[in-house]
């Protein structure tokens, strides 16, 4: 499959990687310029994939899609953590670049994968083979197979393209590609259960009101940014829908689960700010457990409508970020500030760089300013040293 040896990719890589594309173009001869285009192509991949998939990256015996095809695909962390309760048959809709196939396909008894791209299928089944995964490959759309489908499966898989077929973002889930809502209730006809990736932009709240069957939603990060939304569906599970926020980079590995019926309950509101600020991750943000952390232990929030806490003690196991409490009063009032400060700023009414300007400050990594308000007759300057 490949239409070069795995020495050769690596010498021209190790070559050629800090030089632009158009200017390897403009030596190579008339007639070599279509392998040294493929060439290009597998070097700027494996650079797309350095960081989030560095097994593949590392590997010259693999043929990796271009680029493009990469934008959406996931990363190790995350592909292992889906694969996590994946067995018996496996069944994934949108193969694409193969890397949830990857981990997904080496826990399942048989998997059997589906894409319409014709290219991207041969890469992608070469791929997987070299890798040491079995399976089945079928080029067709997920809608075509579901179709004229009779076996039954333990699990599906779908990670919809978020691209519309004229190429433009596709945000609603009847416009990605599959069209996911025209065929659910089909493949909950013929799995088990139902895991499917969406974007970490997704709306949970759309999730719980167009489809019918989610018995699990889980917000995954890695490094504190939010990768991605998955779900797991079935339409024999009847159990109270679960939500968890997950930490998935090693070494700073963190997951809270809370109940959908139990985000009712609320942290008490203190009336001034303690020692210790905790500023919540964007993954428990998302999941909308923020709140429901801070009721399971004690941490209090001081305006309704900023997502910060406070607490008297510090709780070095909180899933986001903590600070040190040196000094709050009003807006340009605090007399201990350093001269280099990072700005947040959360419901405020001037944005970071304003504040910034007015108080000449410099950048600084350990050095905080907070500046939060209720509205613009109830707002806080806190400063304060981060702990964790």
């Amino acid at each position: 499959m490949l239409p070069f040896s795995p020495d050769e990719l690596r010498d021209f890589i190790q070559k050629n990687e800090h030089t632009r594309p158009a200017d390897i173009i403009l030596r190579v001869k008339a007639e070599d310029r279509e392998k040294t285009k493929s060439l290009i192509e597998q070097m700027d991949a494996r650079k797309r994939l350095a960081d989030k998939v560095p097994e593949w990256a590392e590997r010259f015996d693999l043929f990796l899609p271009p680029a493009s095809n990469l934008a959406q695909a996931s990363n190790t962390e995350t592909a292992e953590y889906k694969a996590q309760d994946v067995i018996g048959r496996l069944l994934d809709l949108t193969a694409g670049s193969g890397i949830d196939g990857w981990k997904m396909g080496g826990k399942a008894d048989t998997f059997t994968a589906v894409d319409p791209n014709s290219e991207l299928a041969k890469r992608t089944s070469y791929n997987l083979q070299t890798l040491g995964i079995p399976h089945e490959f079928h080029i067709c759309t997920a809608e075509e197979f579901v179709a004229s489908c009779t076996e039954k499966y333990d699990w599906i898989y779908l990670d919809p393209s978020r691209k519309t077929e004229g190429g433009s973002k596709a945000v609603a889930l009847h416009r990605m590609l599959p069209d996911v809502p025209s065929i659910w209730k089909q493949i909950h006809e013929i799995a088990t259960h139902v895991k499917m990736k969406l974007s970490p932009l997704f709306d949970l709240r759309v999730i719980e009101l167009e489809l019918p069957y989610v018995y699990k939603i889980e917000v995954l990060a890695k490094k504190g940014e939010v990768k991605e939304i998955v779900t797991t569906s079935s339409k024999t599970n009847s159990t109270d829908l679960s939500i968890t926020a997950a930490e998935l980079a090693h070494g700073r590995e963190w997951s809270y689960t809370a109940k959908r019926s139990d985000l009712g309950e609320k942290p008490e509101q203190a009336k001034s700010w303690g020692k210790y600020l905790y500023d919540p991750s964007a993954a428990l943000n998302k999941a909308g457990l923020s709140d429901h952390y801070a009721y399971k232990h004690g941490l209090c929030r001081v305006m309704n409508n900023v997502p910060l806490y406070t607490h008297s003690e510090l709780l070095p196991a909180y899933p986001g970020r903590i600070f040190e409490i040196i000094e709050t009063g009003k807006p340009f009032k605090l007399k201990n500030l350093p001269k280099r400060l990072s700005i947040v700023t959360r419901n405020y009414f001037d944005k970071p760089e304003m504040i910034r300007k007015r108080l000449k400050a410099g950048e600084s990594d350990d050095d905080f300013l907070f500046a939060v308000s209720e509205n613009r007759k109830n707002a806080v300057f806190i400063y304060a040293t981060k702990v964790v």
